[in-house]
């Protein structure tokens, strides 16, 4: 027998397929967990149901008739162990089963057991900083900011001096008999054109 014909005969067996196509198991949860007002992640049996959603109007191979009646016994499930105010019970593991070995149903590929034992709650955070150093650390940055910006305008005014000290050391040269305030070259960094220009050279 040919290895098309062993899987064609396998596939024939598989009960419930999915229908998400290529659509990711992991972006399905997320879009379940978006929708809920707490944000909770979704059940199995959520992810069941919306897994086996079949687009009206489309042709499918197989027939959903066993799928729709394992999605009604866990409705049954469901409905029956909330009016007893029982909400711990998994309509998913009582219809379908517990999670086989090695195997983490409805999470996709690769998805493990042991990884979802593991699985770190990102709706909380795992390390708790005290407030008082987070508005130490604020206050040091906003600190570190200010000195950094008071360093780049006195550089700045530093080119902008040395820019005006050249450009009257250059009158000066060109108009002898130009008589520029001394106070103007002391505002710039030097006491006369004469200092300017050799401090430019």
């Amino acid at each position: 027998m040919k290895i098309t014909e062993i899987n064609a005969t396998n596939r024939k067996q598989q009960k419930n397929m999915h229908t998400a196509g290529k659509k990711s198991f992991a972006r399905i949860r997320k879009e379940l967990q978006e929708q809920k007002e707490n944000k909770e992640e979704p059940t199995r049996t959520e992810m069941f149901i919306e897994t086996r959603k079949r687009k009206i109007g489309r042709t499918y191979k197989e027939s959903d008739e066993d799928t729709l009646n394992k999605i009604a016994q866990m409705h049954e499930v469901q409905s029956q162990h909330t009016s007893e105010s029982n909400s711990s019970v998994d309509p998913f593991s009582v219809v379908i089963g517990g999670m086989r070995p090695g195997r983490a149903m409805l999470y996709g590929r690769g998805v493990a057991p042991t990884y979802l034992k593991h699985k770190p709650n990102m709706n909380e955070s795992s390390v708790n900083i005290p407030e008082e150093l987070i508005q130490s650390m604020k206050t040091k940055w906003q600190e570190e900011v200010r000195i950094e910006m008071i360093k780049q305008m006195e550089q700045r005014q530093a080119t902008w001096n040395q820019q005006m000290l050249s450009v009257f050391s250059q009158l000066q040269s060109l108009n002898p008999g130009l008589n520029l305030k001394p106070k103007l070259f002391g505002a710039l960094g030097s006491s006369s054109p004469a200092d300017a220009n050799s401090a430019l050279k």
